[in-house]
């Protein structure tokens, strides 16, 4: 009988707070809450384990694992090397991959065909490709097969091995979205794979919670969390919120908050250059909160992407929502979201006028069935 089921986190960066960070301690705190007889090893860096807090639980077991020197040193051939290699190796690029990654997660996964019965692998890739129990993969999306420009070659060409055959070797799929879904069907030969649809989930209690002790300086404005990605579409959003903005004499600010990259220097650019337009960096998730509930409307814009969160978090929080029309974001179209052509400016300067003329916010009681713990009841009825 199932009774230990692992969560493989051990590529969480303890330093980047995005959304698969998000998700995937969303899932482990959903998990955690259920009551039922399961228990989770939870595996995970020394490094997070240290910097992030976590539930205590009895049903809860953490177990931690960095590479050694060897791995390390061959984890940077695997990184680095391999890519340029699988340029001129055809179909021996998905061999390659198999051992390499094998080989350098062998200690990790001794440790959980060790310690549990089945795996749920939140973050997109397998850790090893030979584990002896069964194992549930969350495939986010597959960006790089539609907006390859967004990534270096080398993450191009990384991707398509270990997508590859981590898609290949997962016993059973779980993505976020319908379009996802059909998506992935359409690019893989997934004919005989089951592929289940769980949403994404929030954490209710804490975006409808009143924040009382953190002050923010903006008043009259639009927020727009999203990390500093080329798929979050920042250009077109700045752009259309300028051209709304000069129509009302300046009246209205644009608050931008996210991590930022190394290619992200052209949107920092523009954010100078448009009045009225501001970027606050990483903020807490306190005062996150507190910009959701303040703010005129929350822009959720992406070209692509499995399901957003931001839009899930807006609509706990009782936010309006100005999205992008993208499929997954359409499956939440019963949820009076504003949707706007995700390649047209004045589709987005419409929307943020309509804005200003739909009702006062709400705490929308429908989007409760996105909280974490009936997000994690899904998981959990799958391997049912």
């Amino acid at each position: 009988m199932l009774k230990n089921i692992g969560i493989d986190i051990t590529t969480l960066n303890p330093d980047y707070f995005g959304g698969s960070d998000t998700y995937s301690n969303g899932l482990i705190k959903g998990l955690i809450s259920q009551k039922s007889k399961f228990s989770y090893q939870i595996y995970l860096t020394n490094e997070y384990f240290k910097k992030r807090k976590f539930i205590k639980s009895k049903k809860v077991k953490f177990i931690t694992f960095d590479y050694n020197l060897i791995e390390f040193i061959v984890l940077k051939f695997y990184n680095r090397i391999l890519p340029i290699i699988s340029i001129f190796s055809g179909n021996y690029k998905y061999t390659f991959d198999y051992y390499l990654r094998n080989f350098i997660n062998r200690r990790l996964t001794e440790k959980i065909n060790k310690n549990s019965d089945i795996l749920f692998a939140p973050n997109v890739l397998l850790p090893s490709y030979n584990l002896k129990i069964k194992t549930f993969l969350n495939i986010q999306d597959i960006q790089h097969l539609h907006f390859p420009k967004f990534f270096s070659n080398l993450e191009n060409l990384r991707r398509k091995y270990t997508y590859f055959n981590s898609l290949k070797y997962s016993n059973e799929l779980i993505c976020s979205s319908n379009f996802i879904k059909k998506d992935i069907k359409k690019k893989f030969n997934l004919k005989k794979k089951k592929i289940y649809v769980i949403e994404e989930g929030v954490d209710i209690k804490r975006f409808e919670k009143k924040i009382k002790s953190k002050k923010i300086k903006f008043k009259n404005f639009f927020f727009f969390p999203a990390q500093l990605w080329k798929h979050k579409n920042h250009k077109l959003v700045i752009k259309s919120f300028d051209i709304f903005n000069k129509k009302f004499n300046n009246k209205f600010s644009l608050v931008i908050c996210g991590k930022r990259f190394e290619n992200s220097n052209d949107i920092i650019k523009q954010i100078k250059q448009t009045k009225k337009c501001f970027y606050l960096g990483v903020i807490s998730k306190n005062l996150l909160i507190k910009y959701y509930k303040n703010c005129i409307a929350t822009i959720s814009p992406a070209l692509y992407e499995s399901s957003s969160l931001t839009l899930l978090e807006a609509l706990a929080s009782g936010s309006k929502v100005i999205a992008s029309d993208t499929e997954p974001n359409l499956e939440r179209k019963k949820y009076q979201i504003l949707f706007f052509k995700k390649n047209n400016y004045s589709s987005l300067v419409k929307q943020f006028e309509k804005s200003l003329k739909q009702p006062n916010k709400y705490l929308n009681k429908k989007i409760k069935q996105f909280d974490w713990q009936n997000i994690s009841k899904k998981w959990i009825n799958v391997i049912k």
